[in-house]
């Protein structure tokens, strides 16, 4: 699999042939600053803003279209584009937004409990359940445990 495939895959978990223009600056600017050529807030917009604005986090993803072909499915099911801001308001606390071109809006809560366990909790103002939706684009509301450890 070529790298920025698999790049691609590992930040968006989409093809490469599927995402957006600004996606594919935001891997041009992670390869630059890891490759040590870039860095600077200059080279990457979505860093500038972000520190202006005083987020930690500013994520912007695209929608998808999937024409039901490749999947075997019927239909066609796609995905709006969301922006996705937020930011620590003590050291274990973490509350942020997200809103999508669709309409559906959530209010994220997330609490460190230790240094690898998390509560996580979502509000969110969309309708009913969308088919195919995972945690991160479902318009509902959940609460929630995760563990994660580096290895």
């Amino acid at each position: 699999m070529p790298q920025d495939e698999i790049l691609s895959r590992l930040l968006f978990g989409v093809s490469v042939t599927q995402l957006t223009p600004l996606q594919l600056a935001q891997i041009g600017a992670a390869l630059a600053t890891m490759s040590g050529v870039g860095g600077s807030s200059r080279f990457n917009p979505i860093n500038a803003v972000q520190r202006k604005l005083g987020l930690d986090r500013l994520a912007i993803g695209g929608g998808s279209s999937n024409n039901g072909a490749a999947t075997g499915t019927a239909g066609e099911t796609s995905t709006a584009a969301t922006i996705e801001a937020g930011r620590y308001v003590s050291r274990r606390v973490y509350i942020g937004a997200k809103q999508s071109t669709s309409g559906a809006t959530q209010a994220q809560v997330q609490v460190d409990l230790t240094k690898s366990l998390k509560l996580q909790t979502t509000l969110g103002t969309g309708g009913g359940t969308v088919q195919g939706a995972t945690p991160q684009n479902d318009p509902g509301s959940s609460v929630g445990i995760t563990y994660q450890f580096e290895y």
